[in-house]
């Protein structure tokens, strides 16, 4: 452990200048001791800066840079050797994921580089993996779910099964920092080659197969997007008002030509209607506008198509619901059982779902299975990805993000969170869970998260309540706690709902359970409370894509409508993309509307991303905000773990679906600390679409983490061109 100089530089008994002697007698005593010794890794503890200038000595000898891993201590002496050795397993395990973190970053490399042999995604790393071709295989923690067309039951047992067959090296990759989250990203498998092998080797029918492998599958019960249509009913043409197409045609601005190439083909000079939209008045302008639709023969193209867009409205609006919580709070118990009380879970599924938990040792978790459906999902018992399902009231239909808890999948939560209009808070009733989760736990991190992501409204489901038989002290007491977090973080009061429940027995749910100290409904009839969310319905189309493959899209519609037939462009890449089904709440339809949550059967000549974003291609803006890297923002810090928020740090960025590396280049005061807020610049290592907070709120709010800490929140405040 190294002792620090206790004088502040400038004052009597300084050591400031001996600092370079002091640096370069303890590298040369680790060295001599040291020097042809076995060890795994050597701690470095202190309470300053001296280690640091240590660690980068040139005399150190390289063998035991590489090994070396620094600490900080808070205490001197006898303590401080307690204290480090205490830490020391916490340093080791931290020191080997740094490790396989510049793995990971390596292989990401070594695939762009053309001097290097690489294989990814899962059927060509399988091939070239039975072909005895790997040298040194990478396998994500946990491992990807298997794409239904290799058909292999278990991909994890196999790839070690075949792995040990042919001796190749395989080295677990867990989720820990931004080079291992690309790496999931990535497709989560891959690896060296012994020898080059061409492409067309690699199984041609799968050559695209590792980009559409993410790390969140899409939804297991929608039905396939190739499958027969089933019938729709087709939209009723309602002559629209002279006004309503003058207002619509009007916002077209420079673009106007190329909306319209119908009327250009007529022969039709639409410039001139274009120019007489700004220098006219309303009037002169609607009397021309009357005179186009009835003079062109090709404007009832135009005409019977405004008539759906500017009168439709969806049936009932969509309201996205995300469950939070600490682990093993029953988000995934209560989502099933409401689903079951709904009827959208039959008998018969549910008894499949019974045998299915006995199977795995779990008999109590039958309504867990409905939406937990992956294996690792069930072997585990804990939710891994965000499952979406839906039911409807008589109002609302309602889209249900179910994510997990567990702290080692919070980048899981974060990408369905990002999808969310109100939060459900689930926590349990058990004194010891309840702690667990409000102390220590996701609870309140889960929270503020919650609220980065703009979910303003949040209901506060007490779980669980058959445990304490249902105890008002014990409601009242997590109700009064909770209610002050809640005001204490930003959220305000009359968007704050409480509800006690017991999603194992299904109380409260659906039906109202009669309770001397609380007479305020079941969670449904509180979630219908809370479902009057404000949204930007005549901005121009913005959808934001969460999963995504070449030919299938899923996310959620922010503004506008997007029809069967659109020709859209995605940002920021900037190519065509034409819309052929839609699919809402697993139903076909003619189009989706602003609030839904919706898959898209695509057809594009280039691979959609997720994170990327749906625009009409006629909007003004758009050119302007194509491969944006740099903005300026207003942010607030939350954590930053003994680091310090100042031009150079790194983090990574999270916007809506986007998620990217990104550095800081300026901030207003050079440094800002824990609780600070300030204005600062970021750059993003690509390109992003984003829209200033004032314009689209949910394309300009943002969070900011390193490794497992959120250390920001912000608000794009205006966008620099590149």
């Amino acid at each position: 452990m190294v002792e620090e100089d206790r004088a502040r530089l400038g004052l009597a008994g300084s050591v400031f200048n001996a600092r370079k002697a002091w640096v370069k007698k303890a590298a040369q005593a680790l060295n001599q001791f040291f020097r042809k010794k076995k060890f795994e890794a050597v701690i470095l503890g202190g309470c300053g800066e001296l280690k640091h200038h240590l660690k980068e000595s040139p005399v150190l000898a390289d063998e035991i840079k590489s090994q070396l891993y620094i600490t900080d201590v808070s205490y001197s002496g006898i303590s401080g050797w307690h204290e480090i050795i205490h830490r020391m397993q916490e340093v080791l395990d931290d020191g080997r994921a740094q490790k396989l973190s510049l793995i990971a970053a390596s292989f990401l490399e070594a695939c762009y580089d053309p001097n290097e042999f690489t294989v990814n995604g899962q059927a060509s790393t399988l091939i070239a993996l039975e072909r005895g071709a790997i040298r040194q295989l990478l396998l994500a923690e946990p491992v990807p779910d298997t794409v239904p067309e290799l058909a292999i039951e278990d991909l994890e047992e196999y790839i070690l099964l075949k792995a040990s067959e042919t001796g190749c090296e395989v080295i677990r990759i867990p989720d820990y920092d931004a080079n291992t989250t690309m790496f999931f990203m990535f497709g989560g498998i891959g690896g060296w080659l012994s020898y080059f092998i061409p492409d067309n080797e690699l199984d041609p029918e799968f050559q695209n197969e590792f980009e559409n492998v993410t790390t969140i599958p899409f939804v297991q019960n929608v039905p396939m997007l190739n499958a027969p249509k089933p019938k729709v009913e087709e939209i009723e043409d309602v002559e629209p008002s002279v006004d309503e197409l003058c207002e619509f045609l009007s916002t077209c601005g420079k673009n106007f030509t190329k909306y319209y190439e119908n009327l250009v083909s007529s022969g039709y000079d639409v410039t001139v209607l274009r120019d007489m939209s700004k220098n006219t008045t309303k009037e002169e302008f609607v009397e021309a506008l009357r005179s186009l639709i009835s003079d062109v023969p090709h404007i009832h193209f135009l005409h019977n198509r405004l008539s759906k867009r500017l009168r439709i409205k969806p049936a009932k609006e969509n309201v996205n619901l995300v469950f939070i919580g600490h682990v093993d709070s029953g988000k995934s118990t209560t989502v099933g059982h409401l689903l079951f009380q709904l009827g959208q879970v039959s008998d018969r599924e549910m008894q499949r779902y019974a045998q299915e938990a006995s199977k795995y040792g779990r008999d109590g978790w039958k309504y867990a299975f409905v939406v937990d459906a992956t294996e690792e999902e069930k072997s585990k018992g804990i939710t891994v990805e965000c499952g979406f399902t839906y039911f409807e009231t008589d109002a609302h239909r309602y889209t249900i993000v179910d994510a997990p808890g567990h702290s080692n999948y919070l980048v899981n939560m974060i990408n369905g969170a990002s999808q969310g209009d109100i939060a459900v808070l689930i926590c349990s009733a058990r004194a010891d869970e309840f702690l667990a989760g409000f102390e220590g736990g996701q609870t309140k991190q889960h929270t503020e998260l919650a609220l980065a992501l703009r979910m303003k409204k949040i209901l506060c489901v007490i779980n669980k309540m058959d445990c304490c038989n249902w105890s008002e002290e014990v409601y009242t007491n997590i109700t009064k706690k909770m209610k002050k977090y809640l005001l204490s973080v930003g959220f305000k009061k009359k968007n704050i709902r409480f509800v006690p429940i017991s999603g194992m027995e299904g109380s409260n749910l659906t039906t109202r359970l009669p309770l001397d100290f609380y007479d305020d409904g079941t969670m449904v009839d509180q979630l219908e409370t809370l479902s009057k969310i404000s949204r930007p319905k005549k901005k121009p189309l913005r959808f934001t894509v969460h999963q995504a493959s070449k030919q299938r899209v899923s996310g959620r519609v922010e503004s506008n409508c997007l029809f069967v037939g659109d020709e859209v462009l995605c940002m920021p890449d900037g190519f065509l993309v034409k819309i052929m089904e839609v699919y809402v709440a697993e139903v076909s339809q003619q189009f989706c509307c602003y609030g839904d949550y919706a898959f898209l059967k695509v057809k594009a000549n280039e691979q959609i991303k997720a994170g990327s974003v749906l625009v009409n291609p006629n909007f003004e803006g758009t050119a302007a905000l194509e491969g944006i890297t740099e903005f300026n923002c207003k942010i607030k810090i939350l954590e930053l773990k003994n680091m310090v928020f100042m031009r150079g740090f790194c983090a990574v960025f999270h916007c809506h679906n986007v998620k990217v590396r990104c550095s800081i280049t300026e901030v207003a005061g050079d440094i800002l600390y824990d609780g600070d807020e300030g204005m600062a610049r970021i750059m993003l290592e690509h390109p992003a679409f984003l829209e200033p907070y004032a314009r689209f709120p949910k394309l300009g709010q943002f969070i900011l983490r390193d490794a497992d800490t959120t250390v920001a929140v912000g608000r794009v405040t205006n966008l620099i061109a590149n």
